[in-house]
């Protein structure tokens, strides 16, 4: 039987696969909080003093000694107030003095007293995350006088050993 030297292989070839992890590094929008606004209404009880005016109607009784009058008013008319008017009046005629008097409306209107901005900002930082990773690594060894040829095994991974 000839030997031949070269790369004659016996078709025995076993193979062997070396894993190492690696980190894939993903981000994700994830809800951390919620801001939530609302508006109350706050009612409360305000005082003002307004100033108001009305009329009162002031009856005096002057005895005049039987003089004649110098200004009349017609019966049934309805008149104001006013000073120096002389009323003659037949038998069972009236006269009517109107009485008036201020009153106060409020009116509630609305108005802006201040302006609420709501903006979301997206901030960048940077932060350091921390894993551990593994990676396999070939030991061969060898017994007695094996020989190995390769192009690309590290000495360090070549060791001899004994016994089995």
């Amino acid at each position: 039987m000839a030997m031949t030297e070269g790369n004659d292989r016996t078709g025995n070839d076993q193979r062997m696969q070396l894993r190492e992890e690696v980190l894939q590094v993903q981000k994700e929008w994830v809800q951390t909080g919620e801001i939530r606004i609302r508006k109350r209404v706050i009612t409360e009880e305000k005082v003002f003093r307004v100033p108001v005016s009305r009329e009162e109607v002031i009856i005096e009784r002057v005895s005049l000694n039987g003089q004649p009058s110098n200004k009349a008013v017609e019966p049934n008319a309805s008149i104001e107030a006013d000073e120096g008017e002389t009323l003659l009046l037949e038998d069972g005629e009236t006269v009517k003095i109107l009485v008036r008097e201020e009153q106060v409306t409020i009116n509630k209107i609305p108005i802006v007293i201040e302006e609420i901005t709501l903006t979301k900002r997206v901030l960048q930082e940077m932060k350091q995350i921390t894993e551990n990773v593994q990676r396999e690594k070939v030991r061969i060894e060898r017994r007695g006088n094996a020989d190995i040829q390769s192009d690309n095994i590290d000495d360090v991974s070549l060791q001899s050993y004994q016994g089995e």
